[in-house]
């Protein structure tokens, strides 16, 4: 999941989830430079229309940039799409993180019911058109750009959920954190199908499950089965 206010977050992220090259990530000269401007556009365009439909021409226009700084700054199109994916996956976290250490909440269950409001905040955005990473690969299947990168997305927001995690009696973590996290990508996706915001409810409540039949269960437990 990801594609939250990415258009908006201007501080410097707080991570460094390596699925571009650096020099991507090291844009300078704040949301006024020619490469922000490109960056910041790319990620409204591609929201809006989808990474695809978007042409260079448009990007550029909207941006207000010369070409060549495109071209001097991400080399294509596709560097310009992995300099947008990085960007929005720091930003996901830096809210993340705001959201979550500004609360203190220091039981588990009280971390992941917190992480589940937060998705229905999102959900709730006249703007929310879904996980922007999802919707990339939906794009591209075949493509050998987006998909590293949403993998790797994909992987650092479940370590952040088996962090939430920390303290709880769960032996089988990572098991549980990969639940929890399948559910909020479910989640994510009914809510852009359905529009309904309240998708992040019910999955807190299958997510508490998992946790409350997880550390219920002995250490050598393989699998978890919640009965409907």
């Amino acid at each position: 999941m990801g594609g939250k206010s990415m258009a908006r977050a201007t501080a410097r992220p707080k991570r460094n989830i390596k699925i571009v090259d650096k020099k991507l990530h090291d844009v300078s000269g704040g949301a006024e430079s020619p490469a922000m401007r490109l960056i910041l556009t790319a990620t409204r365009l591609f929201n809006e229309n989808g990474i695809h439909a978007t042409g260079i021409d448009r990007i550029i226009a909207e941006a207000g940039v010369a070409r060549r700084t495109l071209y001097n700054q991400f080399g294509s199109k596709e560097g310009l799409i992995r300099a947008v994916m990085q960007r929005e996956s720091h930003a996901w976290f830096e809210w993340l993180d705001s959201e979550l250490t500004s609360a203190k909440l220091n039981n588990p269950r009280q971390r992941i019911l917190r992480f589940f409001a937060l998705l229905g905040e999102w959900f709730s955005r006249s703007d929310f058109k879904g996980c922007s990473f999802i919707n990339a690969v939906g794009e591209h299947p075949l493509d050998n750009c987006v998909r590293p990168i949403a993998k790797a997305h994909r992987q650092a927001n479940f370590e952040y959920i088996r962090g939430l995690l920390a303290g709880s009696n769960i032996s089988n973590l990572d098991q549980i954190a990969d639940q929890i996290a399948i559910l909020a990508d479910g989640a994510t996706v009914t809510a852009m199908v359905t529009g309904n915001p309240r998708m992040a409810d019910t999955a807190a409540s299958a997510a508490l499950a998992l946790v409350g039949v997880a550390e219920r269960q002995p250490a050598s437990a393989r699998a978890i089965t919640v009965s409907a």
